[in-house]
């Protein structure tokens, strides 16, 4: 996806980021997404790097061995793997400021 009336960017993993309850909580959301959104990054080998804002926790799962994502393999990994998805998450995400959101409530029904 992309922002701004910006040409979509075609990159090689899946990136998506949610912010729960984001009408009702955009000024927190505003103010330190890092904490009050989840997020997630999938590489095309199978490895999903994710921040739950529930239970503030990362994990990383291995989908071709663990589908059901029930092993987090965050602590078995080396660096350079970590570092890799961590930045692909930094290259993919947009800030919703910066789409200028600012707590409105869009109508999408046009």
């Amino acid at each position: 996806a992309t922002g701004n009336n910006q040409e979509q960017i075609v990159r090689d993993y899946l990136y998506f980021e949610i912010c729960e309850l984001q009408g009702e909580n955009w000024r927190q959301i505003a103010k330190d997404p890092e904490v009050h959104c989840s997020w997630a990054v999938r590489r095309k080998d199978g490895l999903k790097l994710g921040f739950d804002s529930n239970t503030r926790t990362f994990f990383l799962y291995d989908l071709v061995e663990d589908f059901a994502e029930t092993k987090n393999i965050l602590s078995k990994v080396d660096g350079s793997t970590l570092t890799d998805l961590f930045r692909m998450r930094v290259e993919a995400h947009i800030s919703l400021p910066s789409l200028g959101y600012v707590g409105q409530i869009l109508d999408w029904s046009e």
